[in-house]
């Protein structure tokens, strides 16, 4: 169709929307406020802007800011358009392989030439994609220096996360030659896969003073190394650090030799089988208490969760430490809690926990642990009503002779569970009863455990209804045990024979 058919004259017609008489700039900004950021169709959209008239043709495309975000999921064509129109605008880039049609190796050479406009990239490929041509070289990644690139994200094996800071070293840090991209030091790097080993991230880390994120994910290199063997680099700038399943050597190799005063988010966990205290949490990574410390004190709370699968997570406000399938769950994760406990001040042991099993029964040392040394206010229990938790019910009913006080997790004052079903579990009753002194629980303790102040509870019944209605009778006897304490069933508020929204 001709444009002439589609365009409206220059002239504004009589009745012309409010937003024709903006003027050039605020009639920009609205359009830029009306586009999602991360729209699959954000040129699309754009494109079709500029068939509504002439004018909006001439202020849309001769915006250069408005098509510097750009989707290889947009399609080739809105890409090449976009690439034209933003002319020498800041570039945010993104390529995933399950959302575009597009080759990479297409798209690359596309925006290969503008690598000098380039400010984010961001690129998801298939799993060790077959499609990649032999010859795909990204020719000008490899000779040109992108200066405005702050944020890199690629996963896979075939391209390889790089740190912007250390690829001006032109020298290959595993992966292919052709995978080299100079750049200017980044403000936010994450690494993903096998292609990096210590020593390469370590170097990527002293060329980048001015980092604000890390995030190192599955890296594989697991060489010992001399406690010594590194100088501390300074990451002042260091806000988030994200050590997420890699093995305890490289994770110690990263804490020990990086100090960050400014650090306030921490997750470290690991995959191997060692001890996390002996083999992670070491006199060499002293300089990082004072970060830890930092982080710790802003917390409420701590959150130990056990999982059946035999791994476990410990958080500390944004201060998370976690191992998978250590050799000894329990032994593991008391360990790591007490290295807490000795090192983040003398507020620390004050904080309340919340203890979270999730099908699995921790041993009765274990849980002695928390019953004195501690202080559990919140217990949560998840995981099958015919499973081994139900005995944990049964441990919280009476007093025990090896127990300072008597009562397991004296301090306790919320329960939540999923071990219930439509007919209730008349072990809750029970146990609710004897800590309420509702029942004689024998002569073994001096003083009762603190009240329940709530009583959460959720149903693995047999039907799909996300709200059974319970058993009438046994929340009644539920309630007169809760002897004042607040009963939720399935997240409402139980009052009398009905729940409260």
């Amino acid at each position: 169709m001709a444009e002439s058919t589609i365009l409206r004259e220059d002239a504004q017609p009589a009745f012309s929307a409010p937003i024709d008489r903006l003027p050039e700039e605020m009639f920009l900004r609205v359009i830029e406020i009306s586009l999602e950021a991360d729209s699959e169709t954000r040129l699309r959209d754009l494109a079709g802007l500029t068939l509504v008239c002439r004018r909006w043709k001439i202020m849309v495309e001769g915006s250069s800011s408005l098509w510097s975000q750009i989707s290889a999921s947009d399609g080739l064509a809105a890409v090449r358009k976009a690439l034209s129109l933003a002319q020498g605008a800041p570039l945010d880039l993104s390529y995933d392989a399950q959302t575009t049609n597009i080759d990479p190796k297409i798209f690359f050479e596309e925006i290969g030439p503008h690598i000098a406009q380039w400010k984010s990239l961001t690129a998801h490929f298939k799993d060790r994609p077959d499609h990649f041509a032999p010859d795909f070289t990204f020719a000008e990644l490899e000779t040109t220096v992108a200066p405005k690139l702050e944020r890199q994200v690629a996963a896979d094996d075939h391209f390889v996360q790089r740190s912007p800071a250390a690829m001006n070293s032109q020298r290959p840090l595993g992966g292919r030659d052709s995978d080299l991209l100079r750049t200017a030091p980044p403000l936010q790097l994450d690494i993903l896969g096998v292609g990096w080993n210590r020593l390469a991230v370590l170097q990527a880390l002293r060329e980048s003073p001015g980092l604000e994120y890390l995030s190192l994910t599955l890296l594989k290199d697991t060489t010992l190394f001399p406690a010594d063997d590194n100088q501390l680099i300074s990451l002042l700038s260091l806000a988030y650090l994200r050590l997420h399943r890699n093995p305890n050597p490289f994770t110690r190799s990263i804490l020990s030799s990086v100090t960050a005063p400014s650090l306030r988010f921490l997750h470290v966990d690991c995959t191997a089988l060692g001890d996390l205290v002996t083999d992670l949490l070491t006199p060499a990574m002293s300089h990082m208490i004072p970060a830890l410390q930092s982080i710790a004190s802003k917390a409420e709370n701590i959150r130990v969760d056990l999982h059946w699968d035999r791994h476990y997570q410990i958080d500390v406000g944004r201060l998370r430490i976690g191992l998978e399938h250590p050799s000894t769950l329990y032994i593991h994760s008391r360990a790591v809690l007490d290295w807490l406990r000795e090192r983040m001040g003398p507020d620390f042991s004050d904080l309340p926990i919340t203890l979270c099993l999730y099908d699995c029964m921790p041993t009765p040392s274990y849980l002695q642990h928390f019953s004195s040394a501690v202080k559990v206010t919140t217990l949560s229990l998840q995981g099958d009503p015919y499973g081994p938790l139900w005995i944990m019910i049964r441990f919280l009913s009476e007093p025990h002779m090896s127990i300072q006080d008597g009562w397991l997790l004296p301090e306790l004052e919320t329960l939540d569970t999923n071990l219930t079903l439509e007919a209730g579990n008349l072990v809750i009753v029970e146990m609710l009863r004897a800590r309420h002194g509702l029942v004689e629980a024998g002569n073994r303790a001096t003083t009762l455990p603190k009240h329940l102040r709530e009583i959460r509870l959720k149903c693995r019944g047999t039907t799909n209804d996300p709200n059974p209605i319970p058993d009438p009778k046994f929340m009644q006897d539920l309630q007169k045990a809760a002897d004042g304490a607040d009963v939720y069933w399935c997240g409402q508020k139980w009052t009398g024979s009905e729940a409260e929204a």
